[in-house]
């Protein structure tokens, strides 16, 4: 390499053969082509499509809002008995929604 100047650094002219050039071209198409047999695109149906990440995420955003609601309304209940004098009442435990 040759430096002008204090910091500059010049890389020389590359000199690529075309024959070589050639050879990687065709390597390379070899390689999409068994790339795209090895791992077809499948056409997945609506009804067998996964959801996608925001309809996930959204329904997780639903499930935290109910756990959050759920949570609130024992809080209040307990709040309320203690504040009533009465004894402390127990929490049912938190069921799985489907």
């Amino acid at each position: 390499m040759r430096q002008h100047g204090r910091d500059a650094v010049v890389a020389p002219a590359q000199r690529v053969d075309p024959a070589i050039a050639k050879a990687v071209e065709r390597q390379n198409a070899a390689m999409c082509e068994l790339r795209r047999r090895a791992f077809p695109e499948t056409d997945v149906g609506p009804a067998d499509a996964p959801p996608g990440i925001e309809a996930t995420r959204e329904q997780h955003r639903r499930q935290a809002a109910a756990a959050e609601a759920a949570a609130l309304r024992r809080a209040r209940t307990e709040h309320a008995a203690r504040q009533a004098g009465a004894p402390a009442v127990q929490a049912e435990p938190l069921r799985k929604s489907t």
